[in-house]
């Protein structure tokens, strides 16, 4: 048998809670992890994307951020030749 790790994962509220209680309250991220329980770099990786991209620091499950204006997929440069058919 084998053991496999199950990912938890955390609505959009929850993680600006988490980052919220650092941020705007003083709390440290290691104080956050004991008491909701959820590990100091995942704390400081939601306040990390918070200060990039408040807006869309956490777009759900399968969702992706709006393209970025310099991206190569957004400003239809992109000719699909890196990609490769498997047969």
């Amino acid at each position: 048998m084998v053991n496999v790790k199950q990912c938890r994962t955390y609505d959009k509220e929850f993680k600006r809670e988490g980052v919220r209680l650092v941020v705007e309250e003083g709390r440290k991220a290691t104080e956050v992890e004991r008491n909701v329980g959820i590990s100091k770099s995942t704390v400081t990786r939601w306040g990390r994307k918070m200060k990039e991209d408040p807006d869309n620091a956490f777009p759900g499950k399968g969702c992706l951020k709006p393209p970025d204006e310099k991206s190569e997929l957004s400003d239809g440069s992109w000719n699909g030749s890196s990609v490769s058919v498997i047969s």
